[in-house]
């Protein structure tokens, strides 16, 4: 697996994929906020890689379902109670002393693993539980982590980047 300081490029991508310019109005208070809060998300975007890397999961694969429960923003939590950049409900998952993040990816790794491996599957249950399945969403997170994945390997051969 890959060093926590190898995901800087991904998680600055990732970034832009938040931040985009062309889709908000450059003022000062926009570029306020923006500066403030690129490097605690860039943050919490390596930490989910660094994470997911211990748990032996794609840190592509996790970066990506950060992006989509959270933006990497901290302190959020949803109308039924997940919490955290990885939107978790800690009270589903034996994880003592970990941190949200981590809670996050275990979550997904047992998910993965009632979903027999199946990781579209897993996606859509790590959301709603037994009752997830793979639609929409879990396709685009799948598509995204390709895509990181794709860019981190600077592959000549990989035309989907």
């Amino acid at each position: 697996m890959r060093m926590m300081s190898s995901y800087f490029e991904i998680c600055w991508h990732v970034m832009g994929l938040i931040f985009n310019p062309s889709q908000s109005l450059q003022s000062v208070s926009w570029e306020k906020m923006i500066s403030a809060s690129i490097p605690a998300r860039m943050k919490q975007c390596e930490m989910v890689a660094k994470v997911a890397d211990k748990f032996e999961i794609d840190p592509y694969l996790m970066i990506a379902l950060a992006y989509h429960e959270s933006r990497f923003e901290t302190g959020l939590t949803s109308s039924a109670g997940a919490k955290g950049v990885m939107q978790v409900k800690r009270q589903f998952v034996d994880c003592a002393g970990c941190s949200e993040i981590e809670y996050g990816v275990k979550a997904y790794s047992i998910w993965l693993a009632h979903s027999k491996g199946d990781t579209c599957l897993a996606l859509g249950r790590y959301t709603v539980g037994n009752k997830g399945k793979c639609g929409k969403r879990s396709k685009a997170i799948i598509k995204l982590a390709s895509e990181l994945a794709c860019l981190a390997s600077k592959d000549d051969d990989c035309h989907d980047c």
